[in-house]
């Protein structure tokens, strides 16, 4: 887990540099390379239950972008909300109810994270890249002048 956990961390980073940086088209084309790649670690996990949470892993890749953006408190929402109205729900049913117990409830990790990622996605394509990276610049001016 601590691959895949390296990848989340990394994507943010790079990200968040990017805009920090001002290069708006450097942050959307490093968006669209996370959502778009899986780490290759993930990929080659085959066993059952490993398979979902690696899988898991390269579904989160829009909210690995979406903390180096800065969208913390909108990507906090969105798992609140998706893991206690589609997560904990579909776990139940999955894992007692159907009578596939962690089994269950890791295709209901895999829903969850889809689930959320249709949210973030609709945020990413609405996004003005060049303004993120306008108002990250300035608040690294900002922040830097203070710290001086």
């Amino acid at each position: 887990m601590m691959i895949p956990f390296a990848f989340f961390a990394g994507t943010g980073v790079r990200v968040a540099n990017e805009l920090g940086a001002g290069n708006g088209k450097g942050a959307k084309f490093a968006t669209a390379v996370a959502v778009s790649s899986c780490p290759p670690s993930s990929k080659q996990t085959l066993s059952s239950l490993s398979f979902h949470y690696s899988t898991q892993q390269c579904s989160a890749s829009p909210l690995r972008v979406a903390v180096g953006s800065g969208w913390q408190s909108y990507v906090a929402y969105i798992n609140l909300g998706c893991y206690y109205v589609i997560g904990v729900p579909l776990g139940f049913v999955m894992g007692w109810v159907f009578n596939q117990g962690v089994m269950g409830s890791g295709w209901n990790d895999f829903r969850w994270h889809g689930s959320s990622n249709l949210d973030i996605d609709h945020y990413y394509s609405q996004c003005d890249w060049d303004r993120e990276a306008k108002k990250a610049s300035m608040h690294v001016r900002k922040w830097g002048a203070e710290a001086n």
